[in-house]
């Protein structure tokens, strides 16, 4: 007789900017199934709207969606780049709308089903950037993160070696908690042999390893990891905010260029001149906005990592008591460095926020330009003096010891 395999459904959300990775989940799903899903009796489906739901009209396609997708999948499997999605009745996006659906499910019932996103970092896709799009796939990062852990990635080869490792053991999950409870045919053998033994006591011996039970294996980051992580992680922020001033510099001085052509002609330059002059520094300010938009998500998660990863490293300095005085004194003068480093460039955007707002409202591509761009800057603002009180924080805390 042919034995049945269990199916485990995989729903796959995500804008049409991925359709790269939603290929790759399909590929890795057949590798399982052919590697080990037959083995262990089950197999792996995908759920997509592109073969799952059926072309219909009178309803929103959202609503479609749901109807024909349902509730009964396995697993949630999240994707986000660059785009954020086509908004619905009840959210910014369809993927956000299908994920908050699957989560309402995940807190009602936790082993309903497993729950997975993937982000790819910003700067890697290869993809035109639209910043509207891109903060908002930021918000949304954000505001999962309270919820959940999500996986980031940065080529499709990353991805593809990561969702294969994690369906994988998902598979093992599934399989563990549906077999759960039952019997072994190893135990029920061994059961008879000790019922044979009548002369032998009937109580097993004590397990020697009795004390391992219970304990966190999760891997805890020591002294060295957190201080090379954080080193890491601010190293990189620091590149980062290096990059942002390059690109204000080079938007600085190619519109300085543009201006000194206008007064370089003695007879006073003309209408066509001067059009042409804001138009190309039209240009160097969505260049800088879409330089901006791959580095600055960045700089944030890298400078909020850096943050965090102190914050751990100053715990354990203090409860532990390692680190000599000399070592946590060039830890506080890292942070000072970095803390006036941080003001002076939050200074130049300052300036640079004030001078975009006092330019002319000359022309309609001007007008947006000049918009977006003091959008950006006045956003790296926020961030910038948000990161400087938390490592003020981290100053003052220092100090006391």
């Amino acid at each position: 007789m042919v034995r049945q395999n269990k199916v485990i459904t995989v729903f796959i959300s995500s804008p049409s900017d991925v359709s790269i990775e939603r290929s790759i989940v399909g590929e890795v799903i057949e590798d399982i199934n052919r590697l080990k899903g037959d083995t262990l009796g089950y197999q792996m489906r995908t759920v997509t709207w592109e073969n799952d739901v059926i072309p219909t009209f009178g309803e929103t396609p959202q609503a479609v969606i749901d109807k024909d997708v349902g509730d009964e999948y396995d697993v949630f499997l999240g994707i986000m780049s660059t785009r954020f999605g086509t908004p619905t009745d009840d959210a910014a996006s369809g993927t956000e709308h299908e994920f908050e659906k699957a989560y309402a499910r995940k807190i009602q019932k936790p082993n309903s089903l497993e729950i997975m996103f993937y982000f790819q970092e910003p700067g890697h896709s290869g993809r035109s950037i639209n910043i509207e799009e891109l903060a908002k796939v930021e918000k949304f990062k954000s505001n999962i993160s309270d919820k959940g852990l999500y996986a980031l990635y940065k080529s499709t080869e990353e991805f593809k070696t990561k969702v294969s490792a994690h369906l994988s053991k998902i598979m093992d999950r599934v399989v563990q908690k549906n077999e759960l409870g039952a019997s072994s045919p190893v135990s029920s053998n061994r059961e008879n042999t000790e019922n044979n033994k009548k002369d032998l006591p009937n109580q097993p011996l004590a397990d020697p390893l009795s004390f391992l039970t219970g304990l966190d294996d999760a891997e805890e980051p020591g002294l060295f990891e957190l201080s090379e992580q954080t080193s890491d992680a601010l190293s990189a922020a620091s590149i980062q905010l290096g990059s942002l001033n390059s690109a204000v510099t080079k938007m600085a001085e190619e519109i300085q260029t543009q201006a000194a052509k206008l007064n370089a002609n003695p007879n006073g330059p003309s209408q066509a001149d001067i059009r042409t002059s804001y138009k190309e520094s039209s240009r160097s300010m969505e260049a800088f906005v879409e330089t901006s938009a791959a580095v600055l998500p960045l700089f944030h998660n890298h400078l909020s990592e850096g943050i965090r990863l102190s914050r751990d490293l100053i715990i354990i300095l203090s409860q532990d008591n390692i680190g000599t005085r000399e070592e946590r004194e060039e830890l506080l003068d890292s942070f000072v460095h970095m803390r006036n480093g941080m003001q002076s460039g939050l200074d130049g955007f300052v300036g640079l926020s004030e001078t975009l707002a006092s330019l002319p409202r000359a022309t309609s591509f001007f007008n947006r330009a000049k918009k977006r761009t003091k959008a950006v800057v006045d956003g790296i603002c926020g961030l910038t003096s948000s990161a400087i009180e938390q490592i003020d924080e981290i100053i003052e805390i220092l100090n006391e010891y």
